[in-house]
C-alpha cells in the first residue's frame, strides 16, 4: 500500500532458474516458502503469466526493457542490450526515483549505462558504489581468500550440481544478496522514492543449500516429474540433442545418468528445493527490514524469477 499522491518505493525480487510450482502459493503443499506465499496471500497471484524466453539475458533483457526478445535483440546468453534501449530504470530515474542493483544481474557485455544510482553487483567484476562492500572483499575478511567452490565439492558432477555449500549460511551468495539489500534499504536516500533489483543467484546452478537447508527435505519424499517414455521420438533433432545434453550443455554430459537413476534425481530435487526454502528465508529476512524501518506501507514488492527449470520433466534438467 502507498499513501495517496505519493510515488510508491519499488522492491524488485527475482530468482533465477525457479519453477512455478516450486512455491506454497501456487499449490506445492510439500515445499516450505513462508515469506513468498505471506507475499501472495497479502497480494496479487498472478495465474497466467508464462516467461518470454527459457533463457536468462533474453528474459532479464525483457523484464528491464517490456520488449520481447525479437524486439530487443537478445536471445541468447551472449551480447547485451544496446544503449539505445529505453529501460524501467531510466524512466523511474527520469521521474525522481533512486535505482539500485543488487546481485545477479547478467545483462551480458553490454557497456550501456542503465542509470542506476546505486551498485552492488555479484557479476560483472562485482562493481559497487563508493562505500559500499562487496561479496569478494566480505569473503576475504571472513577468512576466504580464495573462496571454496561448491564445483570442488565431492559429487558435484555425478549429482550435477545438487551439493550441500561449502560456505555457511552466513557467507552463502545468497545471503549476501539479502544482506546487502538490507543494507541498501537502511542507508537509502530519504528524500527519494527508490527502486530497488534484489537479484538472487539461486536456485540457479550450483544447487547448493547451506546446512541446514541441504537435509532440508528427504530425497524419498520428492515426487517425481511426468513424463512419457519415447515422447522426444518425433521432435527436432535438436530438442533430442538438448534431451542428451549434446548441445550447448552445463558440462555434466549425458542427462539419462541422473533423469533415469530415480535415486539420484530425488535427490536432485531434494537440493533444489532446499536451496529455494534457504532463498525464502533470507527475503524474510529483506521483507522484515522492510517493515522493521516503516517503509512496508510505502512500499510495492514484485517477486518472479526470470524462468523456470526442467528439473527431469520431460528427462531434462536445467
Amino acid at each position: 500500500m502507498h499513501g495517496e499522491g505519493k510515488k510508491p518505493n519499488i522492491l524488485f525480487i527475482t530468482t533465477d532458474m525457479q519453477r512455478y510450482d516450486t512455491l506454497g502459493c501456487y499449490g506445492n503443499a510439500l515445499i516450505k516458502t513462508p515469506n513468498i506465499d505471506r507475499l501472495a496471500n497479502q497480494g496479487v497471484r498472478f495465474r497466467q503469466a508464462f516467461a518470454n524466453n527459457p533463457v536468462c539475458m533474453p528474459a532479464r533483457a525483457t523484464l528491464f526493457t517490456g520488449k520481447l526478445p525479437s524486439a530487443h535483440g537478445v536471445q541468447w546468453n551472449s551480447g547485451g542490450l544496446a544503449s539505445h534501449e529505453t529501460t524501467v530504470t531510466r524512466r523511474l530515474h527520469g521521474a525522481g526515483y533512486q535505482t539500485a542493483a543488487i546481485g545477479k544481474m547478467h545483462w551480458g557485455e553490454t557497456q550501456a549505462d542503465f542509470a542506476f544510482d546505486y551498485l552492488n553487483l555479484t557479476d560483472h567484476g562485482q562493481p559497487v558504489t563508493e562505500g559500499v562492500k562487496n561479496y569478494r572483499t566480505t569473503l576475504m575478511e571472513a577468512g576466504f581468500d580464495p573462496p571454496p567452490r561448491a564445483q570442488d565439492a565431492p559429487g558435484y558432477l555425478e549429482y550435477y550440481g545438487a551439493v550441500t555449500s561449502p560456505l555457511p549460511y552466513e557467507l552463502h551468495l545468497d545471503t549476501f544478496i539479502g544482506r546487502a539489500t538490507q543494507q541498501f534499504l537502511l542507508t537509502r536516500d530519504p528524500t527519494r522514492p527508490f527502486f530497488c533489483w534484489c537479484s538472487f543467484f539461486g536456485p540457479h546452478l550450483p544447487i547448493d543449500p547451506a546446512s541446514p537447508w541441504d537435509r532440508l527435505y528427504d530425497a524419498a519424499d520428492m515426487p517425481l516429474p511426468v513424463w512419457r517414455d519415447g515422447e522426444f521420438h518425433r521432435k527436432p533433432p535438436e530438442q533430442r540433442a538438448f534431451q542428451r545434453n549434446e548441445r550447448r550443455g552445463n558440462g555434466f554430459g549425458d542427462y539419462t545418468r541422473i533423469t533415469h537413476d530415480m535415486a539420484k534425481l530425488r535427490r536432485f530435487i531434494a537440493y533444489y528445493w532446499g536451496k529455494i526454502s534457504m532463498i525464502d528465508h533470507v527475503i524474510g529476512e529483506v521483507l522484515n527490514t522492510l517493515e522493521a524501518t516503516g517503509l512496508a506501507e510505502n512500499t510495492v514488492v514484485i517477486f518472479t524469477s526470470d524462468h523456470g527449470d526442467c528439473v527431469g520433466t520431460h528427462r531434462l534438467l536445467f
